[in-house]
């Protein structure tokens, strides 16, 4: 099993959760190609060409706070989709969603790209429990998504 963190991972679960994928049949092929390692997504939701993704962690990624850190192939490949969702002059938006704290977020930031092509990024937030801050704003981005054709 390709778990860095598997004590994190066994003390939040994801929802609906349904065990392990194991990978290394697929990963041990990658690896001498390029380095590369598989990485996953945590949640992702499509309403008409609208991509919404969301990566959790019980702890900052270093990645994720220090410009200068190097980033992981996930945080890149996060990048690569905003990028790709920018070259498509609006057919397609992509907003992610990075969230601190699997049960209950302590800090988040939003990113993504909107309907005329445009990258945007907040601030980190914070909160001792953003649940009533982060689910009013993922419930605009579904209201905005299902009425845009």
């Amino acid at each position: 099993m390709t778990l860095r963190y598997p004590k994190a991972f066994r003390d939040g679960l994801p929802a609906d959760y349904d065990g392990l994928f194991y990978w290394e049949y697929i990963d041990h092929v990658l690896v001498p190609i390029r380095g590369i390692q598989l990485s996953d997504i945590d949640a992702v939701s499509q309403i008409n060409r609208n991509f919404l993704t969301f990566d959790t962690s019980e702890f900052m990624k270093p990645d994720w706070d220090d410009p200068a850190a190097k980033k992981s192939g996930q945080t890149r490949t996060i990048d690569h989709l905003l990028m790709m969702a920018q070259a498509t002059n609006g057919l397609y938006t992509f907003s992610h969603l990075d969230i601190v704290g699997k049960k209950i977020p302590r800090q988040w930031r939003w990113r993504g790209v909107t309907e005329t092509g445009n990258l945007w990024m907040d601030d980190w937030q914070s909160a001792v429990d953003g649940r009533e801050i982060i689910a009013p704003r993922v419930e605009r981005w579904a209201k905005w998504s299902n009425e845009r054709l």
